[in-house]
């Protein structure tokens, strides 16, 4: 047993949601700057689902990992799409607002 994972349900260390809590605040300031550039659109509700979408399929990901170790190939790959995804689309939300700027200067 290791003693970074939470009591409550001892497959979900503190780093684990140490790093989720660090990407979701990522992806927190760049909606907000990209709704402010942008407008809110259907974009923005397409990210925050598919980021949750994609920690759901890392948390129990970790899930089956810690109860069936057999299955932890498979489980490490789904795992690493999911987190791959959990970081890429950040990095999209980031792109709306840059694209934003830069119509802004080949229009000027």
């Amino acid at each position: 047993y290791d003693s970074s994972f939470f009591p409550f349900n001892g497959f979900i260390s503190v780093g684990q949601i140490g790093a989720a809590v660090c990407v979701l605040s990522a992806l927190v300031t760049w909606s907000v700057r990209s709704v402010r550039a942008n407008g809110r659109t259907a974009f923005h509700w397409a990210v925050w689902i598919g980021w949750f979408l994609a920690l759901a399929v890392s948390g129990v990901s970790e899930y089956f990992v810690q109860r069936h170790g057999d299955w932890y190939f498979g489980c490490y790959a789904v795992m690493a799409v999911g987190c791959f995804f959990m970081a890429w689309l950040p990095v999209q939300m980031y792109k709306s607002i840059c694209a934003k700027k830069k119509r802004q200067r080949s229009e000027a």
